[in-house]
């Protein structure tokens, strides 16, 4: 007994110290564009309505970062900034996205996909693949007690792919 349990563990770390490194997955997706005076930012975590003209930040840029105020793009100083946080950031490019204000209000943002045009899709093929798609999106926007308004925006849904596995050596 005391060997059969020997050897599970041996194969057992051999397991372990054979197995190849991981590749996780990366996905990430966001959009951006006007929204009446202001500019409405998200990607897969938050969600941000900006004061004045139209931001020099590419959107591709932006759906990688973790916390979209620490783009350079971004106004440091404008208290006027509504932060929101996203309520599903596994959800994708869904019909239906919904956003919780940063601060103690909880008030919420919906916003309510009613035309998505396909813009580009683009796949580099590889040892882990990349795709790209790149769409169109008209949103009915719904933020706390304020009228609703649409906003045409552009979006980018990101894939990079596990090496499902192919020997990328």
């Amino acid at each position: 007994m005391k060997q059969a349990i020997m050897a599970c563990a041996w194969i057992a770390l051999a397991t372990v110290i054979c197995t190849a490194d991981a590749s996780a997955a990366i996905w990430q997706w966001g959009c951006m564009g006007p929204f009446g005076d202001n500019q409405i930012v998200s990607n897969r975590f938050q969600l941000l309505v900006i004061p004045g003209k139209p931001l020099k930040a590419k959107l591709y840029d932006l759906i990688f970062l973790d916390d979209l105020t620490t783009s350079d793009s971004i106004p440091k100083d404008d208290h006027e900034i509504e932060n929101y946080n996203a309520d599903d950031g596994n959800g994708g490019l869904d019909k239906e996205m919904t956003f919780t204000r940063n601060d103690s209000s909880g008030r919420k943002l919906t916003l309510t996909e009613t035309s998505s045009k396909t813009i580009s899709h683009r796949i580099v093929h590889g040892c882990r693949d990349e795709i790209t798609d790149r769409f169109r999106k008209v949103y009915r926007v719904k933020a706390g007690d304020a009228p609703e308004h649409d906003a045409t925006l552009q979006c980018i849904d990101y894939t990079l792919t596990t090496r499902g596995g192919r020997n990328c050596g």
